[in-house]
């Protein structure tokens, strides 16, 4: 995934900052991309302190291994299978993602294989951090996901977004491997 300064990132930053209300002029962040060439850390992390935001959590039982669950969400070719959607990346510390053909792109901060992944996520609108903890209860996996960062008005589309997009695919992904099996 590269990260490029475009007229897209400025249009949406000068749209957010109106939007907010901001007095920072969406120059000063233009700015930071060009010279950063990282707008996940610098310039987003500037405009969402200014900007109301929230946090979904949801909890969620998965009919497969922790390891399983961490390598469905994590290994692009599943994830693309589960989805339906194109996804790009692999499962080390750094490495950069897209996901559902690349409307959400960011990177890996932490892993630790069938335990918990966190993530800074970038819509095509806006920044997030996603982590998910992965436990093994009665041979099963309890998916804790805490998605923080969220601007309060996208908080119950996002809400829905995950049952509809991730945990009814994910649970018939795991579903259909055990039928084959």
């Amino acid at each position: 995934m590269a990260k490029h300064y475009t007229p897209q990132r400025t249009r949406l930053l000068k749209e957010t900052c109106d939007k907010a209300d901001l007095k920072l002029p969406h120059w000063e962040i233009e700015k930071d991309i060009k010279e950063k060439n990282d707008y996940h850390y610098y310039s987003w992390r500037r405009l969402l302190m200014k900007l109301k935001t929230t946090t979904v959590k949801q909890k969620i039982m998965l009919q497969a291994l922790p390891d399983e669950v961490y390598d469905a969400l994590l290994d692009s070719r599943i994830h693309s299978e589960f989805t339906g959607s194109k996804a790009t990346g692999e499962a080390k510390v750094g490495a950069e993602f897209t996901a559902w053909d690349g409307y959400i792109s960011g990177k890996n901060l932490e892993l630790e294989r069938g335990k918990r992944i966190v993530q800074e996520w970038v819509t095509t609108e806006w920044p997030s951090r996603l982590e998910f903890t992965l436990m093994k209860v009665d041979g099963k996996t309890e998916l804790k996901m805490v998605h923080s960062d969220i601007p309060t008005d996208q908080e119950e589309g996002l809400k829905q977004g995950w049952t509809d997009y991730y945990w009814e695919p994910l649970k018939r992904y795991f579903e259909e491997r055990r039928q084959k099996v």
